[in-house]
């Protein structure tokens, strides 16, 4: 495995996560999924394209992919989203590793991040921020990623993906976050 590989694979587990967490989103009506497809329907707007539009293309990539497996799902996203110069640069064991324990760790990502924020919840946090909790909770409990490499990955995807200064809040929970998994595992 080169790191290279290992970097382009987290892009693409974090896409992955992000298209997911949008379109569960947009199917609960969630307010952070409502806030990012306006962001998206106006620079849209400015194309002269519909917000109606938007949506119906929308739903409709969340119906071609309703059915594929994750795994079918990553790949399909891989040459949907990524150029195919990628695909001999990606750890896919790597990421379908991760892709596939997506359902299997996102409630407990969730209230994990609930115990250490003060003054939001993980739902009103930006999608993108919270696939990459997703992301490194996983990474960290079931590859076993060291610790400073995994928050130093996850501060770079937030500092290139997130909002200004969400590296801040995602650095200080993932710390508090790994402690309290260390902790769990030595008892």
């Amino acid at each position: 495995m080169h790191i290279k590989q290992r970097i382009h694979a987290r892009k693409l587990v974090l896409a992955y996560f992000y298209r997911h967490w949008f379109l569960f989103s947009i199917e609960k009506n969630n307010k952070a999924a409502i806030v990012e497809v306006n962001k998206v329907a106006e620079d849209v707007e400015r194309e002269d394209q519909s917000v109606d539009d938007l949506f119906t293309q929308i739903q409709t990539f969340a119906n071609r992919i309703k059915d594929m497996d994750p795994v079918e799902k990553a790949k399909y996203l891989a040459d949907y989203c990524f150029d195919n110069r990628w695909w001999d640069n990606i750890d896919m064991e790597y990421a379908f590793a991760l892709i596939t324990e997506y359902d299997n760790f996102k409630d407990k990502v969730e209230e994990h991040v609930n115990k250490y924020t003060t003054s939001f919840a993980f739902d009103q946090m930006d999608l993108i921020d919270q696939s990459v909790f997703i992301l490194g909770y996983i990474e960290y409990s079931k590859l076993k990623t060291p610790k400073e490499i995994l928050l130093n990955e996850m501060i770079e995807l937030s500092k290139r993906y997130g909002d200004d200064g969400s590296w801040k809040l995602l650095n200080g929970i993932m710390h508090h976050i790994i402690e309290e998994l260390d902790k769990t595992q030595e008892a």
